[in-house]
C-alpha cells in the first residue's frame, strides 16, 4: 500500500514548530506544494535586575569574541578612506585646496603602514604593488597641489578671472594672462 500522494498534512516535522496545512499550486513545470513554517515564542529570560546589562541573556564573558584586524586591512582601510578624501579636496577652490596637501600626507604615513604590514604578514605580493603604486600617484597629486599654492598669487587671480569669464573668449583671454604671467615669472627665476 503506498501513502497518499495529495491532501492536506498537519503536523509538525521538529519539535517546537507549528506547521500550517499546504496549499498546491500549479507551476510551469508542475505542482508546487508550498507550507509554512513558524517558530515557536521566543524564550523570555529571568527577571532582569540593574547589574546585568539590560536583558542581555548571556554572559559577555561566554560569547565568542570577534577575531582582530589585521593591520594590512586596518591601515589599507585608511589609506583608501584617505586617498579618495585626498582626490575629493584637489577639486576645492584656492586656498582651500591646501587642506589637500595635510590630507595626502596623512595618506602617505597610512599607506607606507599598511606596505609595512602587508610584507610582515605575508599577504599576496599584488596588494603590496597596489599599495606602492597608490602611494606614488597620491605623492604626484600632493607636489601639483604644493606646485599650485606655490604660484598662488597667479593662480588664484586666474581662478577669479575663470568664475567671471561667461564666454569662451573672456576664458581665452583669462588663460593668456596666465600663460603671460607664467613666462614672466620663468624668465626673471632663470636671469633671462
Amino acid at each position: 500500500m503506498n501513502p497518499p500522494s495529495g491532501g492536506p498534512s498537519t503536523g509538525a516535522n521538529r519539535a517546537g514548530q507549528t506547521r500550517v496545512d499546504s496549499a498546491r499550486r500549479r507551476s510551469f513545470f508542475s505542482e508546487v506544494r508550498s507550507t509554512t513554517s513558524r517558530c515557536p515564542a521566543p524564550v523570555v529570560p529571568g527577571p532582569v535586575t540593574f547589574g546585568d546589562h539590560s536583558g542581555v541573556s548571556q554572559d559577555t564573558e561566554q560569547r565568542p569574541a570577534r577575531p582582530p584586524v589585521s593591520a594590512s586591512r586596518r591601515h589599507g582601510g585608511r589609506f583608501a578612506l584617505l586617498a579618495l578624501a585626498a582626490l575629493l579636496a584637489v577639486r576645492l577652490p584656492l586656498p582651500w585646496m591646501a587642506v589637500t596637501v595635510l590630507i595626502v600626507a596623512a595618506a602617505d604615513v597610512e599607506g607606507i603602514r599598511a606596505a609595512r604590514a602587508i610584507v610582515r604578514e605575508g599577504v599576496r605580493r599584488t596588494l603590496l604593488a597596489w599599495c606602492v603604486i597608490g602611494v606614488g600617484l597620491l605623492t604626484v597629486v600632493g607636489l601639483g597641489v604644493v606646485g599650485t599654492l606655490a604660484l598662488y598669487p597667479i593662480t588664484y587671480d586666474r581662478q577669479e578671472c575663470l568664475a567671471g569669464a561667461n564666454t569662451e573668449v573672456a576664458k581665452a583671454q583669462c588663460q593668456s594672462d596666465f600663460d603671460r604671467r607664467i613666462a614672466r615669472l620663468q624668465d626673471s627665476l632663470l636671469g633671462r
